[in-house]
């Protein structure tokens, strides 16, 4: 089955608005590949989250998750994200398998004068089975369609090899080590995808 945005309710000639500086609620429209379904957080998804993300591999790999998880790391963070959307600041999905419904992982894209950044995780039993590259590579198609950024970058540990590998899979390339500022100073690979090469994500 072809990649489909499912609901909009939104105009992509409204996409500029996004890039101007000016605060506007994002638009987040349900997003489908084959396997998966990328659609908004909801304080449903709490258990799931504190059962797959209370892992000290994750934590070690994704600096905003903390282990071991706070009792109101969850629900914080789907409150964040809907005020982060309110905000014009970023969308944040649940990674949700489709043949069961059940929450996998999170995907986020940050924007910030016309580039995004984007970061994700996924619980530890559904590593390995293409479903990182699958996500990452809907939001990077739906971030250059919809927001018109120039580029999306990603800051990932250098490692942090299966996140480069999927990375790599989803056609965004190695831009080096940089010091990126994540609260403290970390050691991080940069990674970009340009805008010319957004028509790839589609394949």
């Amino acid at each position: 089955m072809p990649d489909t945005v499912v609901s909009a309710g939104y105009d992509r000639q409204d996409a500029g608005s996004y890039n101007s500086g000016s605060p506007a609620i994002l638009p987040q429209p349900v997003l489908l590949t084959g396997r998966l379904c990328l659609r908004p957080l909801s304080r449903t998804d709490r258990p799931a989250i504190e059962r797959l993300a209370d892992d000290p591999d994750i934590a070690h790999w994704c600096s905003a998750i903390p282990h071991p998880l706070p009792r109101t790391a969850a629900l914080s963070w789907i409150a964040a994200s809907f005020a982060e959307r309110q905000h014009g600041e970023a969308v944040t999905y649940a990674i949700e398998r489709r043949q069961d419904r059940q929450f996998m992982g999170g995907i986020s894209l940050s924007l910030d004068k016309g580039r995004g950044t984007i970061g994700y995780w996924l619980g530890r039993r559904h590593w390995n089975q293409g479903y990182a590259t699958e996500a990452l590579r809907r939001l990077l198609a739906f971030g250059f369609e919809m927001f018109s950024l120039r580029e999306i970058s990603a800051y990932t540990m250098p490692d942090n090899a299966a996140s480069l590998r999927v990375q790599a899979k989803a056609g965004m390339i190695d831009q080096g080590a940089v010091d990126h500022v994540d609260g403290f100073l970390v050691r991080h690979c940069l990674v970009r995808a340009p805008r010319k090469a957004a028509p790839w994500f589609n394949r």
